[in-house]
């Protein structure tokens, strides 16, 4: 075979194949962050081309010029054998949200090519497989990287063979070997895509609706929010990532919750049992709008609505003892028909009572209403039942009265079910949950201490009764003590004979503290941060903090710690109304109203900061507004105190590392109109 077919099979054998790569971009917008992700989606690996080879500049221009330009291939936008995206900050109006308009944006790539040196003829170039013409263009420059003819050349143009698949590349230097095939081709080229891509977001208000069935102890909350916008005329519909949380009432004995909360990531939440007063909703939901097949918009968007469980549970209270009256007008129609009239006029009384309140709450009469509800109450208690004496600010259940009632074989049809009472302190109460409904009897206290009282009467106890204790040898303030088999009497006993107690050398002033297996002395450290009572502190007549009080690192230790504070501020009588506050570290947490001082002159703070984190607080308080000072603070209250419990975090210094104060602050309309904190206690306590 002749050298010319061998060196063509050789190129037969050799010959690759290597293309223009199409460049594929895509663009998330990410609100939350107010963020632009760019990422190259190209597949090189189609084109021969490796991701070692190829680095990617970017170029952004948005509404208001280029806020993104990267033009080193030193340290380029994207290097494409560690990754493929760009992360860039996206510009904002005064508002602080995303520009809307146009964005442009200019990709660049840049491919390191490597080629095989073939033999070439004349000695003025090179030969390389395949047709390379778009990558050797005329004026382009290239470099030859081992062998005899290494360095950096210029191409004058290329030509492609078809015959022999190899492009012949003119060069203007001179070669020193036209035959070496030593040695690789390096060049590098460079590949745009550019786009324009609008971007404009009218982020949807969050709609919840919350309806509330007393009659079947229920709450419906729904998510009724229109989530899709509209842009440049085209509507889009989001997928929807909903957190959808449901908050039961706060007690205000407890500052705890009545019940768990309820999180879903469905549109609605169906809760029961239920209890009465403030439930709050919140949603919050992560969006993501796919603009264009390649632009995404990710935007999350919150919401919240409270509302107030109102169902009437008033009646309930009342309602053994009504029934008792009935029973004893039937009783007495039998056997004394005077007393009979008596127990009538009080059944009329009270049945004229009900239809009034009946019809005042349907009307929305709430106020007359509570008029009527008084009187049955009154007249209940009249007739020696004892009623309606709950707390009403505590939250309680509402007892459903819809559903099936679960009869004996359990299928919640085909039977009748009657509750009574049979009076005398002794009630019966039904609470229906579906098909299920328990009944709870209930006795009343008075009751059980009169039948202990009077089994007692005639059969006393002594505590020699009792087999596993002796008296013997007791006297004037003997104490009993167990001595592993009996209760056995002592004349005293010491800390040190318990045996949780480790005292050793007590002084003055010190306390028990328990060290995790002991109950041991030491010095007290001090739960009260600051105490001045009944001292004049500091007045002002202009808005400033009469008084900072530092609160050192470390003080709140552990989430659920606390500060309790309480204060009190004297206002001069004037027509300007004036308002204090109370806050940590520069958040004013607590501010009464606007006080109209020519009536309250006194007013009394109560609050309690709570940590939440190691820089968060919350807070609950309630303030009692008084008329006139006067001696002995003998006025009344102005008004009924109110306590607030708010959900609200507080961002305060890290509670850990660095100090807070507690800051007691006045601020008047007007100057030179006078205020005064008189006193205050701040307390530290410790879970």
């Amino acid at each position: 075979m002749s050298p010319f077919f061998c060196w063509e099979l050789f190129i037969f054998l050799k010959k690759i194949v290597m293309s223009t790569p199409t460049i594929s971009n895509s663009v998330l917008f990410n609100l939350n962050n107010e963020q632009l992700t760019f990422s190259d989606n190209t597949n090189y690996s189609s084109y021969g081309i490796a991701l070692t080879d190829v680095n990617g500049n970017l170029r952004v221009t948005g509404p208001s010029g280029i806020f993104y330009n990267n033009t080193s291939w030193v340290t380029p936008s994207i290097v494409l054998n560690t990754g493929n995206t760009k992360v860039v900050n996206l510009p904002l109006n005064t508002a602080g949200d995303v520009l809307a308009g146009n964005y442009d944006f200019v990709y660049t790539v840049r491919v390191n090519w490597g080629f095989s040196i073939y033999a070439s003829t004349g000695g003025l170039g090179f030969n390389v497989v395949g047709n390379q013409t778009a990558i050797f263009t005329a004026n382009s420059d290239f470099t030859i990287v081992g062998g005899p003819n290494a360095g950096a050349y210029s191409v004058i143009s290329s030509t492609y063979n078809s015959l022999t698949g190899l492009t012949y590349i003119l060069v203007n230097e001179s070669i020193a070997d036209p035959n070496s095939l030593q040695g690789s081709i390096e060049i590098d080229s460079d590949y745009t895509n550019s786009f324009t891509r609008y971007f404009s977001c009218t982020l949807p208000v969050v709609d919840i609706q919350a309806e509330v069935e007393c009659d079947c102890g229920q709450i419906t909350s729904t998510d009724l929010t229109n989530y899709g916008i509209t842009v440049d005329g085209t509507y889009i519909y989001p997928t929807i990532a909903r957190t959808h949380v449901v908050y039961p009432p706060l007690s205000p004995s407890t500052g705890q919750r009545v019940d768990g909360t309820t999180t879903s990531s469905s549109a609605t939440i169906i809760l029961s049992p239920i209890w009465t007063n403030d439930y709050i909703t919140t949603i919050s939901s992560v969006l993501t709008y796919a603009y264009a097949d390649d632009f995404t918009v990710i935007v999350t968007v919150t919401g919240s609505e409270t509302y107030t469980v109102e169902c009437t549970s008033e009646l309930c209270c009342v309602y053994s003892c009504l029934a008792n009256i009935f029973e004893t007008w039937k009783d007495y129609k039998q056997t004394n028909l005077v007393r009979a009239k008596e127990w009538e006029a009080k059944l009329i009384q009270a049945y004229g009572a009900w239809m009034l309140y009946s019809i005042a709450k349907t009307c929305g009469q709430s106020t007359s209403a509570e008029t009527y509800l008084a009187q049955i109450i009154t007249l209940a208690q009249s007739s020696g039942c004892t009623c309606c004496t709950g707390n009403s600010a505590e939250p309680a259940q509402v007892i459903p009265i819809c559903g099936n009632v679960s009869t004996s074989n359990g299928s919640g049809t085909g039977g009748n079910v009657v509750i009574t009472t049979c009076g005398n302190g002794i009630t019966v109460s039904a609470n229906t949950v579906g098909i299920t409904t328990t009944y709870t009897l209930c006795v009343d206290e008075q009751i059980i201490y009169g039948i202990v009282a009077d089994y007692l009467a005639d059969n006393p106890l002594s505590l020699n009764d009792l087999a596993d204790v002796d008296t013997t040898g007791y006297g004037s303030g003997s104490l009993l003590r167990f001595n592993g088999q009996n209760w056995v009497s002592v004349d005293s006993i010491s800390l040190d004979q318990i045996t949780e107690f480790s005292v050793s050398n007590p002084l003055v002033g010190q306390v028990l503290t328990w060290n995790g297996s002991n109950w041991v002395n030491q010095s007290n450290t001090g739960n009260i941060i600051a105490i001045e009572q009944n001292t004049y502190t500091s007045s002002g007549s202009a808005v400033q903090t009469l008084k900072s009080v530092t609160i050192p690192a470390g003080t709140l230790v552990q989430t659920g710690d606390y500060l309790d504070i309480d204060c009190e501020y004297l206002l001069t009588s004037s027509s300007t109304p004036k308002r204090v506050l109370v806050g940590m570290t520069g958040n004013d947490s607590f501010t009464t109203a606007w006080l109209n001082t020519a009536a309250i002159r006194r007013t009394i703070v109560s609050i309690r900061f709570i940590r939440v984190s190691s820089t968060t607080v919350r807070q609950q308080y309630r303030y009692d507004s008084y008329n006139n000072f006067g001696p002995g603070y003998a006025y009344p209250p102005y008004g009924v105190p109110v306590v607030f419990s708010d959900p609200t975090t507080y961002a305060v210094n890290n509670l850990d590392i660095a100090s807070n104060t507690v800051q007691f602050r006045y601020d008047p309309t007007v100057s030179s109109t006078s205020g005064s904190l008189v006193n205050y206690t701040i307390k530290l306590f410790k879970l």
